[in-house]
């Protein structure tokens, strides 16, 4: 099958003529054996004259096919699967980050899948080019070309994210070359007051970077003081910096899925695992006992001056997505049992306690509209552990219990004299006006 053959192939598959369309897929199966057939795949993806509906066909086959014979398990060659020719395998690893650079969003996301794969079954040992093509686009001021470097290196470091200490060598390596470039993008993005969201899209990759390449352990070139403040003041630049309102969606759902709001939330990410995971030095190896020190006295105080102001929005109206304030309040009840954090909060428990976590416990508009459209659903979110992790309901509830449990002295009794003013209240009001939802 040549590529002109292939694209009509590919035509075929997306007729809406049943009998057509099976012949095509027939077709397909039947080709993917073939010498070069991953490589025709590749061409129709990119091939930028195509209409854009082959193209995601051939980018959706590419994936599924590639996925699969990438590097074939033991039970897939059984049946008789076979894995791709080493000449095949390097034309995709030649070509495929270039692939992602000029495609289109839509098929951008299929080739990146494709890269993952190639990624964890092929570096280092058999991709060893992968990570200066990287480095070199990095140096680019062309857009297309800064993403796809950035999608790249986001993929490698995700593939040690979870690696024990003797894999994770080779994301030294990776952070020891790409972070003083990364660094300088970061910063140089943090300071635009563009709302154009492709700059969110790629700050939000350094941060999904950064936190795979910092999830278990923090790599030697972060130990340096000077280039660890250095990354820290750029997640406090974007944690202070309000979300752009030029461009926002006005539907809801939309809205907690804008760039904007997905770079704020992955800000937030990374803070409160730098917090969770180095905030106390008591647990951690003699190396990292410096940089946690430091984390605590220099940083945990001035993120949290951030996260407060950041919170305090909730109580004049602002918009805050559920999972940002979630997690600003699993930053605020970790700080509860640290000194430093806790004296800086310990002026504004008030506020805290009464005017931001409380009013978020309360049944609210939204709660009312679920009861009466699906009660079913109101009850089973009511009971759903994973509604929970996300909840800002329950990160209220969970920082309440945290203050009024380590810190008693200050917050157990004005909280039960809080609580006892509402129930005097309510019940010394009339039945139409009691505020049966504070209750």
């Amino acid at each position: 099958m040549d590529v002109q053959t292939l694209v009509t192939v590919l035509s075929a598959v997306l007729s809406p003529n049943e009998v057509e369309r099976k012949a095509a897929e027939e077709h397909l199966k039947k080709a993917q054996d073939a010498p070069g057939h991953l490589v025709m795949l590749m061409q129709a993806v990119v091939a930028p004259q195509l209409d854009p509906s082959i193209r995601q066909a051939a980018a959706i086959h590419f994936k599924q096919l590639l996925s699969k014979r990438w590097k074939p398990s033991e039970s897939q060659l059984k049946e008789g699967i076979q894995e791709f020719s080493p000449e095949d395998k390097q034309v995709v690893r030649d070509n495929v980050l270039e692939a992602i650079i000029q495609a289109p969003p839509k098929i951008r996301s299929q080739l990146g899948e494709c890269l993952k794969s190639v990624v964890e079954n092929d570096y280092p040992h058999a991709w060893p080019g992968l990570l200066p093509l990287i480095c070199q686009n990095l140096q680019m001021q062309d857009l297309p070309r800064l993403y796809g470097a950035l999608y790249a290196l986001r993929m490698l470091s995700n593939k040690y994210e979870f690696k024990d200490e003797d894999e994770r060598v080779h994301i030294q390596e990776v952070v020891n070359t790409t972070f003083p470039t990364l660094l300088q993008i970061f910063q140089q993005l943090a300071q635009h007051n563009s709302a154009q969201v492709e700059l969110a899209e790629l700050m939000k990759l350094i941060c999904k970077t950064f936190w795979s390449s910092t999830f278990l352990d923090i790599p030697q070139h972060l130990l340096d003081a000077q280039v660890f403040m250095a990354w820290m003041s750029v997640f406090d630049q974007l944690l202070a910096k309000p979300v752009p309102a030029e461009g926002a969606p006005t539907d809801p759902d939309e809205l907690k899925s804008w760039p904007w709001w997905k770079l704020k939330k992955w800000t937030l990410h990374v803070i409160n695992r730098m917090f969770s995971r180095f905030g106390d030095s008591k647990q951690l190896k003699d190396e990292v006992k410096e940089f946690s020190k430091q984390f605590r006295n220099t940083c945990s105080t001035k993120f949290l001056g951030s996260y407060l102001q950041l919170l305090d929005g909730l109580r004049h109206g602002a918009y805050l997505p559920d999972r940002v304030v979630n997690l600003a309040l699993q930053y605020v009840m970790t700080g509860v049992t640290k000194p430093a954090t806790y004296k800086m909060m310990k002026p504004q428990l008030n506020i805290i306690l009464f005017e931001i976590a409380f009013p978020l416990l309360c049944f609210n508009e939204n709660d009312h509209m679920l009861w009466v459209e699906d009660p079913h659903e109101y009850v089973r979110k009511g009971y759903d552990v994973i509604e929970d992790m996300y909840s800002p309901r329950t990160a209220a509830m969970h920082l309440i219990i945290e203050l009024v449990n380590c810190r008693s002295k200050d917050c157990l009794q004005p909280f039960i004299a809080f609580l006892v003013d509402i129930f005097t209240k309510y019940s010394q009001a009339a039945p139409e006006a009691r505020p049966y939802n504070i209750k």
